[in-house]
């Protein structure tokens, strides 16, 4: 007995996010599906970026499955579980009561491509009996084989694609049990160190105080590495969500200057605040761009030499909001600069721990739909530069449902890195 199907929609979209064609309505919605309107206009207000988060996903992954958004409707709000994939007609939406299978996704999308397909060359097959030549034909039977094998192929790789996207999620789900593992006994270790530190240090020999301070340095650094594998694994798992709102860039950098400025003032470094403008409005969350630009300024200030500047500067370049960290630290190696974005990679002045600080801070900015740059200037000095979408300029590109505008820079210089 066939297994009964989950009540669902299925809609044909643009790679901008508007409704190309409702391919089913399972679910009562006539009012509300219609070609022609952005895709982000189907969800209630409070869930329309998370809508435009689950197309950026799809359109970057290829697939994504099971997002969770509530939909406005006659009887009140309606909960969706979201899935969606790239073919070549378009994204291939699928909104379902209860969660996807990845067997559902592909159903539809084969569906979606082939079905419309099929019916076309069908009639275009009965026009050409009556009107052309038997040449013609053979012609048309040898595209209609191309075509199948060209079918063929889109199915394999959708398919491959889908699998990949499961094993994607359970790898989150691996990564995530794992470092919720390691933190209880790491914060243990460190809290046992901290109390024999306090108990007993009028007890203990300079040397062996010595030991403790440094396995106490190793434990508060293990704790970090692992809060930094926990934001990690947040962001690759898609699970990273940004409460984006016009901000004041000006603001943000004041906010991140606080924690850098005492060990800025014990160095002896002066940090200025260079602005072309009294207000640079982004579309930001600032919470985690604050945290972006505490990073960089962290390092900035661990790499300047005592009795140094560090500038920031804040303009607009090219129709986006720009925030710039210049130091007068030492030069950084071209072969470290050009790997200075990746996992486990660092500021290598900043100090030989490798950290996944500078790898989150690249994710989080282009989450933004953001780019960041590093330059290192012959002699010393490097400058970090953080672009972000203006406020105006990101609700215009949101109109269509989804950013027009490529978030990947374009290719630079060697002795340049950009993520």
């Amino acid at each position: 007995m066939p297994q009964k199907k989950t009540p669902r929609i299925t809609l044909l979209c643009r790679e901008d996010g508007i409704v190309a064609e409702v391919l089913l309505n399972g679910l009562g919605l006539e009012n509300s599906l219609i070609a022609g309107q952005a895709l982000t206009q189907l969800a209630k207000e409070c869930d329309r970026w998370e809508m435009l988060s689950f197309l950026r996903a799809v359109c970057r992954s290829g697939a994504a499955l099971d997002w969770k958004l509530d939909l406005p409707s006659s009887r009140g709000a309606m909960t969706l579980f979201f899935s969606g994939c790239m073919t070549s007609r378009g994204i291939v939406v699928v909104g379902s009561v209860a969660p996807s299978s990845v067997e559902e996704l592909y159903e539809e999308a084969i569906n979606a491509i082939g079905g419309k397909w099929n019916t076309l060359c069908n009639s275009q097959a009965d026009s050409d009996r009556l009107r052309i030549s038997e040449i013609t034909r053979s012609l048309n039977g040898q595209l209609a084989i191309l075509q199948e094998k060209l079918s063929h192929a889109e199915r394999e790789l959708l398919k491959k694609t889908l699998d990949l996207e499961k094993l994607k999620i359970q790898k989150c789900e691996q990564l995530e049990a794992a470092v919720h593992a390691l933190k209880n006994p790491a914060g243990g270790i460190l809290s046992a160190i901290e109390c024999l530190i306090d108990d007993a240090a009028t007890e203990l020999a300079p040397e062996q105080m010595a030991l403790l301070e440094s396995a106490q340095s190793s434990g508060l650094f293990l704790l970090q590495l692992i809060d930094e594998l926990r934001e990690m694994s947040t962001i690759e798992c898609g699970k990273l969500h940004l409460d984006l709102r016009p901000t004041d860039a000006i603001l943000l950098v004041k906010d991140a200057l606080r924690p850098s400025r005492r060990l800025a003032e014990q160095k002896g470094i002066q940090i200025a605040i260079r602005s072309d403008t009294r207000e640079l409005m982004v579309e930001a969350d600032p919470i985690k761009i604050v945290q972006v630009l505490d990073n960089l300024l962290n390092n900035a200030v661990k790499a300047s030499t005592p009795g140094g500047k560090i500038e920031v500067r804040i303009s607009t370049t090219e129709g986006r909001g720009c925030i710039s960290i210049r130091d007068e630290g030492p030069e950084i190696a071209p072969d470290k600069l050009r790997k200075i974005f990746e996992l486990f990679q660092n500021d290598p002045r900043s100090g030989p721990n490798k950290t996944l600080g500078l790898a989150i801070v690249k994710r989080i900015v282009e989450a933004h739909c953001g780019v960041i740059t590093v330059k290192s200037e012959r002699g010393g000095g490097a400058i970090f530069m953080v672009s972000l979408p203006l406020a105006s300029q990101a609700e215009a590109d949101s109109i269509g449902g989804i950013d027009r505008k490529p978030c990947n820079p374009p290719a630079t210089q060697s002795r340049e890195a950009t993520a």
